[in-house]
């Protein structure tokens, strides 16, 4: 198990030097009509996990790859640091959401969302424990980082060890593209 979480680690850790994720392509219906979606990764931290009829959860950071297995109509909305569940037959396709695990949003290089992830994800950050994630939680709405130097114990030093890896803004959405809601 050690080992497996190590050679993830080192494949997150690969995967996040790399300078440039966008990728832009054309899809053709599957009934071969004309191209009617071009996908753009607008940001190489826009990562999502898929798991489809079962398999394994596989990491992906492009809506291309996923629309390869699954048709556009099946998938829900859905943002950067999701998980999507589906299952698929000749008949029917369906998804389901989740918001992965904070340890391996952070691990993909995601932020964490000051105004909408819950404490437990709050509390995978280094230097945040369960006292200081609950008191977030309970302080929202923040309207900037800096804020955060209000609650007990949290001092400019402290906030620049962990504000890295916080955001004030909601995850990117992935799927529907242009549609932001």
């Amino acid at each position: 198990m050690l080992k497996r979480q190590i050679h993830l680690f080192s494949v997150i850790s690969m995967i996040g030097s790399l300078s440039c994720f966008s990728w832009l392509g054309s899809l053709k219906a599957i009934d071969g009509s004309p191209p009617s979606y071009t996908i753009t990764s607008r940001d190489h931290r826009s990562w999502f996990a898929a798991s489809i009829n079962g398999s394994p959860t596989r990491y992906l950071n492009e809506v291309g790859e996923l629309l390869r297995e699954l048709p556009a109509t099946c998938l829900p909305l859905f943002r950067s640091g999701d998980l999507l569940r589906c299952t698929q037959n000749h008949i029917s396709c369906t998804c389901e959401v989740q918001r992965l695990d904070g340890q391996i949003r952070l691990s993909l290089g995601l932020k964490i969302s000051l105004n909408h992830d819950p404490a437990a994800a709050l509390e995978e950050i280094r230097g945040l424990g369960p006292r200081t994630a609950q008191a977030i939680v309970d302080g929202r709405p923040w309207l900037s980082l800096t804020s955060l130097t209000h609650l007990r114990g949290v001092g400019t030093k402290r906030l620049n060890r962990f504000g890295r890896f916080l955001s004030l803004n909601r995850p990117q959405q992935i799927w529907p593209i242009g549609e932001e809601r």
